[in-house]
């Protein structure tokens, strides 16, 4: 609603009407340099068209990938990008940052369920075999250590747990951006697109190869 408020605004500039309108468009267009041939007719096309359309099919596609983020993620957006020139050059933004977002909740929810995971050892004095289990059992104040499993949300089906080391640890992890089970191999820094999973404890695993120091608690292991 804010995007096409404004640029409700900017279309009802006397900049944007005739040829000083394709003049105005193209002038930051090619880089810089002299607009190409394509720029001009997008430009002609933009100025020449209906407004109101653009507007309600612009509007149209951000309600689509507004109900597609509230959905697992499946990769890009499958609602098409309409063919107006304010569309071409806004909308692939919104594509690019929704994996952004995602990885930032699944680094959220790998947090809060590690710390989940921690407190139900501390307090039975074991990792729990399955997180349907601990979502099951309630810690001293009668408050259950997770309301539910969580999903994961690349992909939407639940996230990989298991017990490791004769159940002293555990490997809990993301399918990640790449919506590829790798077998909890993790990946250098969430979404950085090469490949791996997100996994819980090991989700930055390139400040070890840079020589990047934790704070002395963390690498003291006194947290677990």
């Amino acid at each position: 609603n804010a995007s096409t408020a404004m640029y409700l605004k900017f279309m009802r500039s006397s900049k944007d009407r005739g040829l000083g309108g394709i003049g105005a468009i193209t002038g930051g267009m090619g880089g810089g340099g002299n607009p190409s041939a394509q720029d001009l007719l997008q430009a002609a096309r933009y100025v020449m068209g209906d407004k109101n359309l653009m507007l309600h099919q612009n509007l149209k596609y951000f309600h689509a990938i507004a109900k597609e983020s509230h959905q697992p993620y499946t990769g890009p957006f499958q609602a098409p990008i309409p063919h107006n020139l304010i569309a071409q050059m806004l909308m692939p933004v919104f594509a690019g940052a929704r994996a952004k977002v995602v990885v930032g909740e699944t680094i959220l929810t790998l947090l809060r369920l590690e710390t989940s995971l921690y407190r139900y050892r501390a307090a039975s004095g074991h990792f729990p075999a399955t997180l349907q289990e601990m979502a099951a059992a309630k810690d001293a104040h009668g408050s259950p250590y997770l309301t539910a499993a969580p999903t994961d949300p690349f992909g939407g089906q639940p996230l990989h747990y298991s017990l490791a080391s004769g159940g002293k640890s555990f490997l809990l992890y993301s399918l990640g951006d790449n919506l590829k089970d790798d077998h909890g191999v993790p990946c250098q820094s969430p979404g950085d697109q090469k490949g791996g999973d997100i996994v819980a404890g090991k989700m930055w695993m390139s400040r070890n190869r840079t020589g990047a120091k934790f704070p002395a608690i963390l690498r003291s292991g006194r947290l677990r």
